[in-house]
């Protein structure tokens, strides 16, 4: 089998084309190739919806040291993203965000992300709050069980 080089030194597949046909088609081309590599990245997770998940404190808090741990489940379908504390006068608020990949088929093990947190000032009498998201009223002062 031969292969043939047309005038514009593209490989000629046999087919005919007319005209510019030729040449706007090989321009298609790497268009087509850059949106099939982002959709294919797209869809193997990364750049899912991040979400707030429970944490617990891991000892008593000790001035302006509280240890926390977040557990989450799914290695394969999540990443820990970031802690996040706010501090007022009257309470202070931890987050634990991970991303969520959307996968179908995820692993159904634990993770476990440590943190302490270096407050600006000790606790004191200030509410500790954040570690349910879905609940204002979850008790974040106890210490979890290991």
């Amino acid at each position: 089998m031969r292969t043939a080089i047309d005038h514009h030194g593209y490989v000629d597949t046999g087919k005919q084309l007319l005209g510019s046909q030729h040449l706007t088609s090989m321009r298609r081309l790497p268009i087509l190739t850059a949106l099939t590599i982002l959709l294919m990245a797209a869809a193997c997770g990364g750049g899912g919806p991040s979400r707030p998940v429970e944490w617990a404190l891991t000892a008593e808090p000790d001035g302006s040291t509280v240890r926390v741990r977040a557990e989450f489940g799914g290695s394969s379908c999540t990443d820990f993203d970031e802690w996040q504390v706010e501090e007022t006068s009257t309470e202070v608020e931890v987050t634990a965000v991970v991303t969520f990949s959307g996968a179908a088929d995820c692993t159904a093990d634990l993770v476990s992300e440590p943190y302490t947190v270096r407050l600006a000032v000790p606790l004191g009498n200030r509410r500790l709050v954040g570690c349910d998201p879905e609940s204002a009223a979850a008790n974040c002062a106890t210490v979890a069980t290991p």
